[in-house]
């Protein structure tokens, strides 16, 4: 497409996007060549009939609609599935290059409509940083928030958004930009927007940062979690007590009923939140986040209770392991849950909860290479002789169908844990 002076070509553009975007899932790299050229061809409107022209076709929206897909695009190969060794080697190097090559559309793509971006609404320019936040382009983040920063309001999503996206492109000047222009504005944030400029703030360590987005705490699971984790990654362990002390005055969630203050899986998460910097910062003893956790403790997720074991198991705290294990195993929890308190039991020297554990597993036939190994070494840890024999009697028996590496691994945590007599 020719950049003519018909005012029809925004719509012909705008039929061509949409028709190229049906296929998106397939992309190759030669139709990205293909859209950003068509886009490279369109000029600025001149004039106020050819501006009228723009916002009629609907280019815009479609414009956002590539940006958008850009980034999920990203996001679904930010997590991809781990492949096996041979599939690595075999594909190894054609996945790095294609990795790579989706990584710089964004870029490519914003570079296409330099003559459009001031024509951009909030929707486009915030899908166009969320496209830079996956493919980890701070040049290219700093430039869009350049054409959203002169806005005079953005929306609470928005800001969550543009958070997000600047801790996974680590703009960290940029991310002080978008602070100062949220206390400038005197915006009113809700709680998930609140914690994701705190998790910002945390992942980038602008422990500057973080303190003036404190003052826009709103005592809420939602950020009250974020506040206490990002503390600790901007090396400020010291004000999870501020945290703390804020939850305790302002946010008391005692009970399974208090469920006006908060979702499930947010409280969950902040208590998870909680324990991991209590553990991390010593400035609160575990017991007493346990102490207060405890009323809800069997209506939260597996893997906070799971951290409450290995603080636990950290702070030889014997009882409080035992109680959270208690609650674990009425459930069905997966190999990661047990590995984590046979730890926590074998740091704490309990030996019935480390021979009950290693009982489940032999029952069950399910355990694997590294649960194995931890098994073993918490037989030792905790002088368990019972549950090192059961252990024992199992390598020998599953021999013949176990891996190579596995009796490798099992075999260096006998040499290593094995009572005397044991061969």
């Amino acid at each position: 497409m020719t950049a003519d002076r018909s005012p029809t070509r925004y719509a012909e553009a705008n039929r061509a996007l949409r028709i190229r975007l049906v296929g998106f899932s397939g992309w190759s790299e030669d139709d990205v060549g293909a859209i950003c050229t068509l886009l490279a061809n369109l000029r600025a409107p001149q004039g106020p009939l050819e501006l009228q022209s723009l916002k009629e076709s609907r280019l815009l929206e479609t414009i956002a609609r590539l940006a958008w897909q850009l980034g999920d695009e990203g996001i679904a190969q930010r997590a991809p599935p781990i492949p096996s060794r041979a599939q690595s080697r075999k594909d190894g190097a054609h996945s790095r290059t294609k990795q790579i090559g989706a990584s710089q559309r964004p870029q490519r793509a914003w570079r296409s409509i330099a003559a459009l971006g001031s024509y951009l609404d909030e929707r486009s320019l915030v899908a166009f940083a969320r496209a830079a936040g996956w493919a980890k382009d701070s040049a290219l983040f700093a430039d869009v928030w350049s054409f959203l920063s002169i806005f005079q309001t953005l929306s609470t999503r928005s800001l969550r958004s543009l958070a997000t996206a600047a801790r996974f492109a680590g703009g960290r000047e940029t991310l002080e930009g978008l602070v100062r222009w949220v206390m400038t504005h005197a915006c009113v944030l809700d709680a998930p927007c609140v914690g994701a400029l705190a998790t910002a703030c945390g992942k980038l360590h602008r422990a500057d940062l973080l303190e003036q987005v404190w003052q826009l705490r709103r005592s809420v699971p939602g950020d009250l979690g974020a506040f206490a984790s990002a503390w600790i990654d901007a090396d400020q362990g010291y004000r999870f007590s501020d945290v703390w002390t804020a939850y305790r005055n302002e946010c008391r969630i005692d009970s399974p009923s208090a469920s006006n203050t908060g979702s499930g899986p947010e409280i969950s998460r902040m208590w998870g939140a909680f324990v991991t910097a209590a553990s991390r910062s010593g400035s609160v003893p575990v017991t007493d986040v346990w102490l207060l956790a405890r009323p809800v403790a069997r209506t939260l997720e597996d893997r906070t209770l799971c951290a409450f074991a290995e603080a636990g198991g950290g702070a030889k705290n014997r009882e409080l392991v035992s109680e959270i294990a208690a609650i674990l195993l009425s459930r069905r929890i997966d190999q990661g849950g047990i590995s984590t308190l046979l730890t926590a039991a074998s740091n704490t020297g309990d030996q019935p909860l480390v021979e009950r554990l290693c009982a489940l597993c032999l029952a069950e036939d399910w355990i694997g290479r590294q649960l194995l190994l931890t098994a073993i070494q918490a037989t030792y840890y905790s002088g368990s002789r019972r549950a090192f024999d059961d252990l024992w009697a199992w390598i020998q028996d599953k021999r013949p169908t176990l891996a190579k590496g596995s009796i490798g691994r099992a075999g260096c945590g006998v040499r290593d844990a094995r009572p005397n007599g044991a061969t």
